[in-house]
């Protein structure tokens, strides 16, 4: 059975507390695992993973931030769908090749400070929206920025997997009164 990623919107809409806009399209998910390729898993896929979503989660922005490709690349299902800043890499071996180095250069000398997450799922496919702001240094330029992140992980033989990842910024505004 196939979910259509709208239907997946839908309910993180429904189970998310306060706001939120997800722009998602005709894009589908498997469920359960059906039609997902699972054999050609990343060669750290053996690493444990985390056994619940959030800390997955956790464990791919702490790797990312350590610079731990390998541990970040382990986490993400062959066929991982990235949006960010309007682009979109299609699965795990193209974004490990083309813009995980960069986002590991990126978060490697930032603070993130997480305002808020919220998640939930239903023990094959899970979601994690996180919101946080991100203050450092990066080039030499000074950068302060609110972050969104949508990860949904579907739960597969190795453990859960991330399966989408949406990632958002704006400069950081002080909220108004």
């Amino acid at each position: 059975m196939r979910i259509e990623l709208n239907t997946i919107s839908a309910c993180i809409a429904r189970w998310f507390v306060g706001p939120v806009i997800i722009g998602l399209s005709q894009i589908s998910f498997a469920h359960g695992g059906e039609g997902v390729d699972q054999s050609h898993e990343t060669p750290a896929a053996t690493v444990s993973t985390p056994a619940d979503p959030r800390a997955v989660a956790e464990a791919f922005n702490r790797a990312l931030a350590l610079g731990d490709g390998d541990s970040a690349r382990a986490l993400l299902a062959p066929e991982v769908l990235i949006f960010e800043s309007g682009g979109a890499e299609s699965s795990a071996a193209e974004y490990a090749g083309h813009h995980m180095p960069a986002d590991m250069a990126f978060l490697a000398d930032l603070k993130r400070e997480q305002y808020s997450q919220q998640n939930g799922g239903d023990g094959k496919n899970a979601w994690v929206a996180t919101r946080s702001r991100l203050t450092g240094r990066f080039n030499g330029e000074d950068v302060d920025m609110d972050s969104t992140e949508t990860l949904v992980m579907l739960k597969m033989d190795v453990g859960w997997r991330i399966r989408h990842i949406h990632w958002s910024s704006v400069p950081h505004r002080v909220p108004k009164p």
